[in-house]
């Protein structure tokens, strides 16, 4: 499973702990808009809806501090540690496109491909 985000510009590294801030603060704003919100579905700028109590990180962050937040999510549990994120384009100006994605563990990859055969052989 993946997904593509578009980052902030940025060249510095960003300290993890005002990454947290930012997401806290994003939270705050995300509720606020949902007490305010007066049923009516809302937009990201690409014309996605949002879901009800997501955060739309697309956009928001840096890709270093999309790194950070993964390893924070990692370090909590909540994410495995195979995620990782990917720059799939750079711009100086709009920022960069990256993945965040789990990795396939090689072994896994392994027996998918033996099931798999298994199953097309059964079904010959």
């Amino acid at each position: 499973m993946s997904i593509e985000l578009q980052t902030q510009p940025g060249s510095t590294e960003s300290n993890p702990e005002a990454t947290l801030e930012k997401l806290e603060d994003l939270v705050e704003k995300e509720q606020q808009n949902e007490i305010d919100d007066d049923g009516k579905p809302e937009y990201d700028d690409d014309g996605y809806e949002i879901p009800t109590g997501k955060i739309p990180l697309d956009g928001h962050f840096t890709t270093d501090e999309i790194k950070n937040l993964i390893k924070v999510a990692q370090k909590e549990g909540i994410l495995k540690d195979d995620v990782h994120v990917d720059v799939l384009s750079s711009n100086s100006t709009f920022g960069d496109r990256v993945i965040v994605e789990e990795k396939e563990d090689p072994e896994e990859k392994i027996h998918k491909k033996e099931t798999k055969q298994e199953t097309k052989d059964e079904n010959e």
